[in-house]
Order: C-alpha cells, then sequence, then structure tokens
C-alpha cells in the first residue's frame, strides 16, 4: 500500500481494531499489513490470543491479531467473529488504496494539463522546461527532477538546466551528460523509456554529487516525428508503477512538440530580423545609395560647370543640395524605422524622396520623366516610350518606377552608355517595363559569379525581389560591346489590371 493509501487508511483502521476489542472483550491488538503498515491500540499481548489474515482481492495483505491478559480463552466463535471483522478492515485497505489511485490520477491529469497550458502559452524555452520541472516535483511529489535537452548544435550530448525537487538546489548552472552515459543517456539512444527500481545497482548509473542511497529512477525520452529532443528524468525511493510511465510518456510527448515549438519560434524571429536587415539594405541602395550616388556625379562636374557658366554652376550646386537633403530625409525615415515607438507614441509615415512623392501624386509615367529630366541621371538621354501603358494600382507602380530608376542608375554607374530607352506597355494581360542602353555590356551569365561589375548584384537582386514581390519576373540580357536589356514582366488579372 502506497503512503498516501497508508495515511488515508489509519484512522478508520483504528476504529475497526478498537470495535473488535470491544466485541471480543480484548486487552489490545494490532493490524500489521504486508508493506509494513501497522496500527494497534491498547496492550497487544497477553495470555491468550488471536489471529487471522486480512485479505485483499485474492492474497493476503496484513495480519488481524487481538490478545488478553487473563480471563477465559477465546473461542472458535471469537475466531469466526475476527475472521469477519477482518474482511471489514480488508474492505477499509482496498478503499483507501481506490482512494489513493484516483488521488494519483488526478494529480496526473493535473500535471498534463498544466504542462499543456505552459506549452500554449510561454515559448521561452528555459523559463518552459523550468516550470514543468517545477510542476512535475510539485504535483507528483517525485523527489529529484530534471528535464535535458539535446541541442542541435550538440548532438552527441544531453544539455541540463532545468531542475526540480532536491536538484534544485544539489546541481547549479548547466551540465552536460554524453548521450553515451547514464540512465538518461540509455533512454535517449534506444528512444525508450528506461525505469528501473534500484538505479545504484544498474551498471549504467552515474551518481548525481550530494545523493546517496537506493532509489527508483524513470527515464522517459522526448520524441517528435522519430527524433530524440530531451529527457525527462524522475527519481524517488519506491518504486515507480505503469501510471506513473503513462503521465509521464504523455508530458514528455507535450515537452517535445514545445521545445520544437520554441525551436521554431526563435529561428523565425531570426529570419525576421535577417529579412528585416535585409529589406533596409535594399531601401538604403534603392534610395541613400541612388542619390548620393547622383550627388557625387554633379558635384564632380559642379567646377567644370562653374567655370563654363555660372547660372549653370549654380544650379548644379542646388541640385547636390536638393539630392542629399533627400538622401538625408531618406536615412532618417529608415533610422526612425528602427527606432522603438515608446508605449502610446504615434508618429507620422516615414517621408517619402522626391521621385515616389511625384509617383504617388501624377502616376508612373510622369514620374519616370522627371526622374529622367531632374539631372539625376547625371544628363544620361532617356527616352521614354509608354504609349501602350495603362495605369496600375499603387503598389505595382511603385514596384515599375523603383526598378525603371534602379535600372537606369546602372546605366549612368556601369554601361558608359550615350543612351537609354524605357518602355511600358500592357499587352495579353501582362504589364511590361523594358529598359534598353548602348553601353559596354557585360556577360550576362557571370551576373551573379565573382566577376559581376562592381556594385552590381545588390541592385540586380533588388529588382528581381521587387518584381517578385508582385508576382512577376525580371530578365537580363547583356553581352560585351552590345548593351544591356532589362524587362520585366508582371501578370495582370482578367479585367487587365493587378
Amino acid at each position: 500500500m502506497s503512503p498516501s493509501a497508508s495515511a488515508d487508511a489509519a484512522p478508520q483502521l483504528a476504529r475497526v481494531l478498537a470495535q473488535v476489542c470491544a466485541v471480543l472483550a480484548a486487552d489490545g491488538g494490532a493490524v500489521a499489513l504486508a508493506d509494513g503498515a501497522r496500527c494497534a491500540c491498547g496492550r497487544e499481548a497477553g495470555a491468550y490470543a488471536l489471529a487471522t489474515r486480512v485479505h485483499g482481492e485474492g492474497a493476503s495483505i496484513g495480519v488481524l491479531e487481538v490478545a488478553r491478559a487473563d480471563g477465559p480463552p477465546f473461542t472458535a466463535g471469537d475466531a469466526t467473529c475476527l475472521a469477519a471483522l477482518a474482511e471489514v478492515a480488508a474492505i477499509v485497505v482496498r478503499g483507501a488504496e481506490q482512494v489513493a489511485r484516483e488521488r494519483g490520477r488526478a494529480e496526473r491529469l493535473a500535471l498534463i494539463a498544466h504542462v499543456a497550458r505552459l506549452v500554449t502559452t510561454d515559448l521561452q524555452l528555459d523559463d518552459l522546461l523550468q516550470r514543468a520541472a517545477d510542476a512535475t516535483h510539485e504535483l507528483l511529489g517525485y523527489e529529484n527532477v530534471a528535464i535535458a535537452v539535446i541541442r542541435p548544435d550538440d548532438p552527441d550530448a544531453l544539455r541540463l538546466r532545468s531542475f526540480g525537487g532536491a536538484y534544485k538546489q544539489l546541481i547549479l548552472g548547466e551540465h552536460r551528460l554524453p548521450l553515451s552515459a547514464g540512465l538518461m543517456g540509455a533512454a535517449a539512444r534506444s528512444r525508450t523509456v528506461v525505469c528501473v527500481d534500484d538505479a545504484t545497482a544498474d551498471p549504467r548509473y552515474v551518481a548525481t554529487p550530494g545523493t546517496a542511497g537506493a532509489h527508483a529512477e524513470l527515464a522517459v525520452p522526448l520524441l517528435l516525428g522519430g527524433r530524440v529532443l530531451g529527457v525527462l528524468n524522475v527519481e524517488r525511493p519506491a518504486p515507480f508503477g505503469a501510471d506513473d510511465v503513462e503521465a509521464l510518456t504523455i508530458v514528455g510527448d507535450q515537452l517535445a512538440v514545445a521545445i520544437d515549438n520554441a525551436r521554431l519560434h526563435d529561428a523565425a524571429q531570426r529570419a525576421a530580423v535577417l529579412e528585416e536587415r535585409h529589406r533596409l539594405a535594399r531601401e538604403l541602395h534603392d534610395s541613400v545609395t541612388q542619390q548620393l550616388f547622383t550627388a557625387t556625379l554633379v558635384a564632380q562636374a559642379l567646377g567644370t560647370a562653374y567655370a563654363r557658366d555660372p547660372d549653370e554652376g549654380e544650379r548644379r550646386a542646388s541640385m547636390v543640395l536638393e539630392l542629399t537633403r533627400g538622401a538625408l530625409a531618406e536615412m532618417r525615415a529608415l533610422l526612425a524605422e528602427l527606432r522603438p515607438a515608446a508605449s502610446g507614441e504615434t508618429s507620422a509615415p516615414p517621408p517619402a524622396d522626391a521621385g515616389l512623392a511625384r509617383l504617388r501624386h501624377d502616376g508612373l509615367v510622369a514620374a519616370l520623366h522627371a526622374h529622367a529630366e531632374s539631372g539625376a541621371l547625371g544628363g544620361l538621354p532617356v527616352q521614354i516610350d509608354a504609349d501602350g501603358y495603362a495605369p496600375q494600382d499603387a503598389p505595382r507602380e511603385e514596384a515599375l518606377y523603383r526598378i525603371a530608376r534602379e535600372a537606369l542608375h546602372n546605366v549612368v554607374k556601369h554601361a558608359h552608355a550615350g543612351h537609354a530607352d524605357v518602355r511600358l506597355e500592357v499587352r495579353a494581360g501582362v504589364g511590361r517595363l523594358v529598359v534598353r542602353d548602348d553601353g559596354i555590356g557585360f556577360a550576362a551569365h557571370e551576373a551573379r559569379g565573382a566577376r559581376r561589375p562592381a556594385g552590381y548584384g545588390l541592385g540586380l537582386r533588388s529588382m528581381r525581389e521587387r518584381a517578385a514581390e508582385q508576382g512577376g519576373a525580371l530578365r537580363v540580357d547583356s553581352a560585351p560591346g552590345r548593351g544591356t536589356v532589362v524587362e520585366v514582366e508582371l501578370p495582370l488579372d482578367a479585367e487587365g489590371t493587378p
């Protein structure tokens, strides 16, 4: 009988024993159960004694005995009466055991429910595992609890840092246990539950500093889809039963899901950070870098322009000032995006550059004409043909504008071209942008390799990504001495609009 059942049965057995002594006029007696539990009253020894077995579910579970110091000896009738009263004691014991089983079942269900709540509410892995270890100790009373994980970067070892019960004070910090060692390692290697009644007698056992004496140990592998993610290990003096294995296996399954979810959540956060960094790099390239390049281009010819015509020199100086102010505004906008807003703080949307402002006010064709005539391309002649173009929605036109602007800036930076053409059209359910130049060209198959023109790779990748975001594709056709053609196709819906 479990300690919990013994505690429940003790008061009732005492009352039964008192009734037995009263009915049989005994001076004292005792109930001794097979598991060592004992209940006594009065004088247990005397001149006359009578005993009978207490039976439970087909087996003897103890002895009920009474004694008289003097007086008449016990009769056969007394023996029959004692046997009947022993059945009452057996009922008390069976009832206490049933209550203890139901209590244990409720505690196991409470642990399962508690861990399930942890899994769904907390994605911080270390906190989750520590709370699970504490709950396993507090709800089920296991003296020692340890939860180990197998890290992806160290697949040959268990990492232990989540402890419950006595281990929480005995073991501090993080510890590494090779999978080849200990009962926990055996559970991880075999992917099966390891349960031993005396861990110290098992040759696989690795002693924990500060512990002594025999104890039972139950190690449950944390499995998910054939992968071992860790081990849940518990210890106590009494052997574990099938109910313990079943409950902790369910808890182990929940912890495996929690570990996997937490790692996926962490990976998603890292991916989101990388994606945001990539977006900011693209925005810097497509706005600030282009404006600073154009300002540099204009500034290089500033002295010559002043010498030739002071008015032209002033116009170019004003252009440099305007470009650097625009670059500064773009940089401030990007920095504002990086700064977390205080609670309750609202911020205005980031200011757009002049080209984007013109795009949103007058449309794509007007914005491209303004860009070509602004001097931002260093005087490169640009012919724009948009006779076959139909206006699109704002996101689509912004993508086309940014791609065209990037392509034209690449012409200025790399092509040494004398002329560029831009054609916009909508035909057969497809919106098309073509930017063509008569420059020096390059080997298109090298555009993604180490020999591509300096600085060209980021711009090309940015153009491809902007096209892909709108469901389209970008193609580059070029060869040394033959110029370059950048073509973008964006599919439209059945009505001819995005």
